[in-house]
This record gives structure tokens, sequence and C-alpha cells, in this order.
């Protein structure tokens, strides 16, 4: 595959060479050329960094030291992060300095505002340099991390929690009840067996259809029935 480089003005007045792809539209090629981290980086340098001021600065060769620092990194050599975490500490040390000093000059000189004012700058820089010197340690000392993948399947599960050392009792595995002949989970004495009643006698024939509220002595006859021998009414 063929590419065609192109120059391009950018209006900070850097000339960027954007490659081409074949068969594309150069609108395509500025507007992915635009989205490359490390142009947009290259530009911000070109145009804010002091050492522009010094003398001049080409764009291209900027953009290709940061390519070379995230590919770096990518293959796992994170000396340069580490530097620049350092840098930006002492950076922030400084400023935590600074702004100390200006709240203590106000404070002495009258002007508690302004020194309070200050004061919370010095605290927040000094809070972030802190932050920053985590980060350096996070970088060079990683915490190990351990991923646990557990599936339940178990409708009703049941979870036994002890505290290490306490001896469990009767922690046998668990069985189903009453699969063994005479194993049963009743654990009361059998009753005795209840014999037939040789009173009962059957009911008389009631005709519904033809008696509505049918017949009272056929109810009394029923119940007549129903009444052991030898106990009165």
């Amino acid at each position: 595959m063929t590419v065609d480089k192109q120059p391009a003005t950018s209006p900070a007045g850097a000339t960027v060479m954007m490659t081409q792809l074949p068969d594309e539209l150069s609108a395509t090629t500025v507007a992915r050329e635009a989205q490359d981290p490390a142009l947009r980086a290259a530009m911000v340098g070109f145009v804010h960094d002091p050492i522009n001021a010094a003398g001049p600065m080409d764009v291209n060769e900027y953009r290709k030291q940061v390519k070379i620092q995230a590919e770096l990194v990518k293959r796992g050599d994170l000396s340069r992060p580490e530097e620049i975490l350092s840098a930006q500490a002492g950076t922030l040390d400084m400023l935590f300095n600074i702004l100390a000093d200006k709240a203590l000059r106000n404070i002495t000189s009258g002007y508690r505002d302004a020194g309070d004012t200050y004061l919370r700058m010095a605290m927040k820089a000094q809070a972030q340099c802190r932050t920053t010197i985590e980060a350096i340690g996070e970088i060079k000392y990683p915490k190990s991390s351990t991923f646990i993948r557990q599936q339940n399947i178990a409708a009703q599960q049941q979870v036994n929690n002890h505290p290490a050392g306490e001896k469990i009792i009767g922690s046998g595995t668990n069985k189903l009840m009453e699969v063994p002949n005479g194993e049963r989970m009743d654990t009361r004495t059998a009753g005795k067996a209840i014999g037939h009643d040789p009173q009962l006698a059957t009911l008389a024939t009631i005709d519904g259809a033809g008696n509505r509220r049918g017949t009272r002595a056929k109810q009394y006859e029923c119940v007549e029935a129903r009444r052991p021998v030898g106990r009165d009414a």
C-alpha cells in the first residue's frame, strides 16, 4: 500500500505532515490526522512550550517523539510516566511552599482573607502532590488482584460461616431422610389403630327435587341412625 504525505499549515503557523491513504479524500485525511493524540500533544507543545521561544521547533519531530514514548508504554516500559509523575510531584511541592509563604505574609500583614485563600490553595497543592506520589507507588508496586468466578446452580443453598479454628459438631454430609427402610422424620410413638364403627348405618334417601327443604322426619331418622346405642337423645 502506498501513502502520500502532504504538508498542511496549521493556524498556529506550524507545517504538519499528514499521511493520505489511497483513495482517501483530503477532508478525511485532515479529520483522521486531527484526532491523532500525538499530533494534538505536539500542537499544544508547539504553541505553549517556552522552549519554542528559544529556537524553532519542528512540530513533526515533536509528534514523532510523543509516538515513541507511547509505544514504550504499550510494551510495558513505564519509566517515562514515572519520570513525569516524579517531576510533577516536585512542581506541586514547590507550589505548596510558594503559596504557603504568600499565605503567611498576608496573614501577618493583616490581610486574613487573602491569607486564607492562599492557604487553601496551598493545601490543594499539597493534597495533589500526595496523590501524585501515591500514583508513582501504584506504578512501581501494583496491587495484585484476584478474580474468583463462582456459579451457584442450587435452588436452595445454605451457607454456614464459622470463625477460624472453631470446631464444628455434626457437620456430616447432607442426606435425604426416609430413604432407608424404617427411617422416619416423625419420631413420635405410633398410636393405636382405631376400629370401625359398627353402629354406622346407611343414610336415608332424601328426594331434594320433590321436597326442597327435605322432610324433618327423614332428617331425624338420619341423626338417629348415626347415634351410638345406649346414649340418650
